[in-house]
């Protein structure tokens, strides 16, 4: 015992002596050894709530370039946009969700996520997100941009929304109805932006007696969760996932339950904890292990089988979609050439290939892998920023009525007024978009992306080495007096485009900005809601869609207050994401046009 004892003081004291001689020392929290700052994160004991505070005060402690330690893997935290300048990538292409050409210049800008290496999950080799192969990557990027922007795929998209949410509707019109809908509209608001403009508009109120008698209690973070689980997994796998069924039941006394259908939702319930299951296990993989020593490796199979359920249910989950895959790949064989097909994600991948200039298709397993990147990346993205854009309409009544009356004034100039809208009126949309966007600024979803140096790089007057790790804090740069003007303002405004501005031509108005040609100039929008640079999400365009689509479906139909003025929604930064579990709103009908 003295022996271990004396071993770990001398290895302590190494441990600093070498900590004191790093190269480009940046100031930071004190590390421990073995553990680095794990433990002042959470990681080590699953407290969420410690690595959300934490990872937020680390900011205004350590100003824009600052060090922490994951094990002994030194991360540099990069907290204003400049000095992530090498990652950006603007300069050299139209946008980063265009069609990649540039190999060679491309090839630069291919940062990985981080050193880990998961040969078990085959996730580096095959889809997007994780994958740490060029060719592999670019291949697969090439592919979901151009399905997932197909005009006939967004029309669909649009109205299988619309189609999900009145089953929604169904769910909430059965959960008991509350005797009041108190906490006065005006009085929610606390502090007003000094921007926003009119005052609280009374026909946005039905006073009708017999639509008080359907003021409803709902927990908008869960339902929109399940939500987006459910459409999310009909549109991409074709399977019915009734995730929203599933929550009614368990939120619902006996009598009201829905019956008959016990077997469905068992089932059901299966194929989404193995889908959780999956997600949890590769994103473990891939941020709580960040550093890991390599010796530690030789122990992966102990790893393995403590976490054995989550290895079994990722591989499950994968069997079960490549037999959907090769199910939808065999009826599509038997459908006429001259048939049009249903144009959902599942297959446009599959069809991918018969007339493309990579000249292949995918194959099943690169199926599974892309609907996989979709379905994880997407779901958490979409229901937790809606909920948080419900937070801030509750917060800001005004802007809410305003975003209502953007909706209505759409419905009122079509011709043909009717329950469903069209893709196309989403364009029209400026004030509802500059919304979602301040929404994102102000409390993104993915507060930090990570980065490795594929080259000597110079970042805030020093020089890193390869395979230097970097975090970028996204939640930092979109709060940052150096890149915004009153940051700490909810005001949508500042996203509003000059409407002189051809559409090819948006650029933010000026006043919305420091004085700094950097930025007008060079960085139009420093918003980075989907990540940043290169990698940053392929599918971003279509994520606003549906957000904007999920918007205007509830607001046409309802208001919503917050269920007290001091509400605040409970959120746990888990996995790199902020998820929003728990903000109680009450939600009544409101009149219509």
């Amino acid at each position: 015992m003295c022996l271990i004892t004396f071993l770990l003081f001398i290895y302590t004291i190494y441990y600093y002596y070498k900590y004191s001689k790093r190269k480009n020392p940046l100031p930071g929290p004190l590390p421990l050894p073995f553990i680095g700052n794990l433990y002042q994160l959470g990681f080590l004991k699953e407290d969420k709530k410690i690595s959300n505070k934490f990872i937020q005060e680390l900011f205004s402690n350590y100003g824009d370039i600052f060090e922490t330690y994951s094990f002994n893997e030194r991360i540099i935290w990069i907290n204003r946009i400049d000095l992530a300048e090498k990652f950006l990538y603007v300069n050299n292409m139209k946008s980063t969700n265009s069609i990649i050409n540039d190999e060679k210049l491309e090839y630069n800008y291919f940062h990985l996520r981080n050193k880990n290496e998961i040969k078990e999950l085959k996730i580096n080799e095959m889809g997007i997100y994780h994958n740490r192969e060029y060719s592999s990557w670019k291949f697969h990027r090439n592919v979901l941009i151009k399905c997932v922007t197909l005009p006939k795929f967004l029309k669909e998209i649009v109205m299988e929304l619309q189609e999900q949410f009145k089953e929604l509707e169904n769910y909430w019109n059965d959960i008991e109805s509350v005797d009041s809908y108190s906490n006065n509209h005006d009085s929610i608001q606390n502090g007003s932006s000094k921007k926003e403009n009119g005052s609280t508009n009374n026909k946005f109120i039905n006073n009708n007696d017999d639509v008080d008698k359907m003021i409803k209690i709902i927990d908008i973070s869960k339902w929109i969760n399940c939500f987006t689980l459910d459409i999310f997994l009909q549109s991409i796998t074709r399977e019915k996932s009734f995730s929203m069924a599933n929550y009614f039941n368990q939120i619902m006394k006996d009598e009201n339950k829905l019956k008959g259908i016990e077997p469905i939702l068992d089932k059901s319930d299966l194929f989404i904890n193995k889908f959780k299951n999956s997600l949890w296990l590769s994103n473990q993989l891939n941020s709580k292990l960040i550093g890991l020593p390599k010796f530690f490796n030789n122990f992966f199979l102990v790893y393995k089988l403590y976490y054995r359920k989550y290895f079994n249910d990722y591989w499950l989950f994968h069997e079960s979609l490549l037999k959907i895959v090769q199910a939808r790949r065999s009826e599509i064989s038997k459908f006429p050439k001259e048939q049009d097909l249903k144009a959902d994600a599942l297959t446009s991948f599959i069809n991918y290939g018969t007339k493309n200039d990579e000249g292949r298709a995918l194959t099943d397993d690169e199926v599974v892998f892309m609907m996989k990147d979709l379905i994880g990346e997407g779901i958490g993205t979409i229901s937790n920023t809606f909920s948080y854009i419900i937070y801030y309409m509750c917060r800001y009544p005004k802007i809410k009525y305003r975003m209502m009356e953007e909706i209505d004034s759409l419905n009122n100039n079509n011709n043909h007024q009717t329950d469903t809208f069209t893709y196309f009126i989403l364009a029209k949309l400026y004030y509802c978009e500059a919304v979602i966007k301040e929404v994102s600024r102000i409390y993104p979803v993915h507060p930090l992306t990570s980065r490795i140096l594929n080259e000597k790089e110079n970042i805030g007057g020093y020089t890193w080495d390869i395979g230097q790790m970097v975090y970028i804090n996204l939640h930092a740069i979109h709060n940052h007096k150096f890149n915004w003007k009153n940051p700490e303002e909810f005001d949508p405004e500042r996203f509003l485009y000059l409407e002189e501005k051809k559409e090819e031509e948006k650029e933010l108005n000026e006043k919305d900005f420091i004085e700094n040609s950097f930025f007008r100039k060079e960085y139009k929008d420093p918003l980075y809601t989907f990540g940043i640079g290169l990698r940053s999400c392929p599918a971003k365009d279509l994520a606003m869609i549906i957000l904007k689509t999920m918007v205007v479906m509830f607001l046409r139909n309802y208001d919503v207050i917050l269920m007290d003025k001091n509400t605040k929604p409970q959120i746990n930064y888990n996995n790199m994401l902020n998820n929003c579990e728990e903000l109680n709103v009450k939600i009544r009908p409101r009149n219509k046009y």
